[in-house]
C-alpha cells in the first residue's frame, strides 16, 4: 500500500528531487497514516475518480500506468476495515489511510 503511493509520488513528479513524508499517529482504533510529497498533486474535484479501477487522470501515452494502483491500495485497505482519501491540501499528493489495529478492527475511532 505505502510503496504503491511512494512510487506514484516518483512516477508523477514535475521535479529533479522527490521529498515523500510519512507521519503515523497511533489511535485506540488503529493507525493513522499521513503520506504527502512535493509533486504537482491531485486536483480535489477527482477525490473519488482516482480510486476507480483502470481511471487515470494523464493519458496513458503520456505516462505509463494502468490506473489499477490506488484501486488496489484502496480494496486492500477497505478489506482490512481501514480507509484511504486524498486530503484536499495546497501542495503535492497528500493521502490519509486508516489502518485498524487487529484487536478492535469495528471500533468507532476510525474518524470516517
Amino acid at each position: 500500500m505505502l510503496m504503491n503511493l511512494v512510487s506514484n509520488s516518483i512516477k508523477h513528479t514535475n521535479s529533479s528531487f522527490v521529498e515523500v513524508n510519512l507521519s503515523v499517529d497511533n489511535r485506540t482504533a488503529g493507525y493513522v497514516f499521513i503520506i504527502s510529497d512535493n509533486g504537482p498533486g491531485i486536483d480535489y474535484t477527482y477525490a473519488t475518480r482516482i480510486f476507480e479501477m483502470f481511471e487515470t487522470l494523464k493519458p496513458r501515452d503520456e505516462i505509463e500506468g494502468s490506473g489499477m494502483g490506488l484501486a488496489m491500495t484502496k480494496k486492500i485497505i477497505e478489506h482490512y476495515g481501514g480507509y484511504i482519501k486524498l486530503l484536499d491540501a495546497p501542495i503535492g499528493a497528500n493521502f490519509e489511510i486508516f489502518w485498524p489495529n487487529i484487536q478492535s478492527p469495528n471500533s468507532e475511532d476510525n474518524n470516517e
